[in-house]
Formats: C-alpha cells, sequence, structure tokens
C-alpha cells in the first residue's frame, strides 16, 4: 500500500530499528534510548577537528573549568592539566587539551537518537531495520520534542533538535573569551559527508548541561533514557520481509494501544 498522503503531508519522522528488546522498550515503555556518539556507524560522527578561536586567551580559568568540571578525567588530561601553563600560551597544548578533554566528554556526555524524513527508502529499510525484517515507528516531531522536553530534568539536560548537513564535517568550534571563559557549538556533529544524504537525517541531542560548568565535584552517570507520552507514536510499520511470528507478536501490542495503528510496508520497486 502507498502510504505517501497518509505520512508525507505530516509534521512525521522516521525512526527504524531491528525488532528487538530495544524496540519494544520504545512500544512498551514509550522511552527513547540517547546513544554514545562513539556506537555510531559513521566513523567521522565522533572524530573531533577542532578550530579554537582566540587560544592565547587560554587561561588558569580555563584550565580550572577543565579541571574541576566533574567529569572523571583521564590520567593524561590530568597530567596535562596539573602542569604550568608555558608562556606564552602554546597552541599545540592547548587543542591537546581541549580535544582530550571534549572527546571524553562527548562520549559520555551527550547522547543521540536518529530520525529519517523519509519512510520508503529502500536503502534505510536494509541499512536501519534489519534488511526490512524490523520496524519503522512514526513519531509527530513537535509532540515529541514537546514530550521529552518534559521528561528531561532541565536543570541537568539541554535537548537540541538539529537537520543534518551533507556538505562535509565541520569543524568543532571553540571560541575562548578575553577573561579565559569559553563558548563552544556541536557543528560537527550535525554535518556530514554527501554519502550519507538519502538518510535526510534529524538528529535528537541529550547533552549533560552539567558536565559544562564548573559547578560540582562529581557528576552522576549520564541517563540515556528519556520517556514520552503515548500519543506521540502515531504508527508502527513492519518491514516487508518481518516474519509471520513476529508480525503477529506486534500486532497483539498495537492492538492495545489506543494512538497507534499498525502498519505494513512494501518495497518501492
Amino acid at each position: 500500500m502507498n502510504y505517501d498522503k497518509l505520512l508525507k503531508n505530516k509534521n512525521y519522522i522516521f525512526k527504524f530499528c531491528k525488532f528487538d528488546l530495544f524496540s519494544l522498550q520504545i512500544i512498551l515503555n514509550n522511552t527513547l534510548y540517547f546513544s554514545s556518539f562513539k556506537n555510531l556507524n559513521d566513523p567521522l560522527d565522533s572524530r573531533l577537528n577542532i578550530n579554537i578561536k582566540n587560544y592565547k586567551h587560554f587561561s588558569d580559568k580555563t584550565r580550572d573549568a577543565l579541571k574541576y568540571s566533574g567529569i572523571p578525567l583521564t590520567e593524561n588530561l590530568k597530567y596535562l592539566l596539573k602542569e604550568h601553563l608555558p608562556k606564552p600560551i602554546n597552541w599545540k597544548k592547548v587543542k591537546q587539551i581541549f580535544t582530550e578533554y571534549l572527546t571524553y566528554y562527548q562520549n559520555n556526555f551527550l547522547g543521540i537518537t536518529c530520525f529519517s524524513k523519509d519512510y520508503n527508502d529502500n536503502t534505510i529499510w536494509a541499512h536501519y531495520a534489519d534488511q526490512a525484517k524490523g520496524i519503522c515507528f512514526v513519531f509527530e516531531k513537535d509532540q515529541l520534542i514537546k514530550s521529552l522536553k518534559e521528561n528531561i530534568e532541565e536543570k541537568l539536560y539541554n535537548l537540541m533538535q538539529v537537520d543534518v548537513t551533507y556538505e562535509g564535517v565541520k569543524k568543532f568550534s571553540i571560541i575562548l573569551e578575553d577573561d579565559g571563559s569559553f563558548k563552544h557549538n556541536w557543528t560537527n556533529l550535525t554535518s556530514k559527508t554527501r554519502h550519507w544524504a538519502y538518510e535526510e537525517e534529524l538528529r535528537i541531542m541529550l547533552e549533560y548541561k552539567g558536565a559544562t560548568f564548573p559547578t560540582v565535584n562529581y557528576l552522576p552517570d549520564f541517563d540515556p533514557y528519556v520517556k514520552f507520552t503515548p500519543e506521540c507514536l502515531k504508527y508502527v510499520i513492519h518491514g516487508e520481509n518481518m516474519i509471520p511470528e513476529n508480525i503477529s507478536i506486534l500486532d497483539k501490542i498495537i492492538n492495545n494501544l489506543p494512538n497507534t495503528t499498525f502498519l505494513s510496508h512494501k518495497f518501492d520497486y
């Protein structure tokens, strides 16, 4: 069946996955998992290419903000931050400090859940839904974002929604202020090479805000699970190659969900 009129004219986003405990958790527990960037399939996703503006403003204040941010530091980073800063400030050392700190921070205090804007791409079904033996979840985007924000602890977490661009991976930018404080963005995590353009990806990222401010001596573990209200999940679509036993299981589950409709997908030949 062609669902274009049903799905493409709405504000829907599509999440593809295998049929497993993870997918059942989405349906039964109304929970999304925010994975570490180091677990993504594009090796460039977790690679930091840092650009530092005004690196000469790196000072004891900058060092202390990193040193006492609350994240557990590697031994090498402890050593780098313990040393007295050389005069004049060495660009390579500043870049080494930020690269090591932010790589660890990115991989442990930042999570991502990925969606596509297209439900009918054969390649996506093959790559992300277990050769079409899996599932596509259809969410109403604005409703989902609103619900996720309501279910995070805003004092600790920040939720970011971004459309991925496909003009090459951008550099991670850090701007050091005159007083040694710094600000940054995650443009490296919202940009990919043209080879991935077929995904039409939208990313929702969960950032542990507490890890960017020197306000505590220890941070609890990053919690990658966030709940959403059942009304956000509009449709569950099973792949063309899903085995009948799994279709039957899903059908029984979804029949008990008043807000969700069960659909089947056929490849676009």
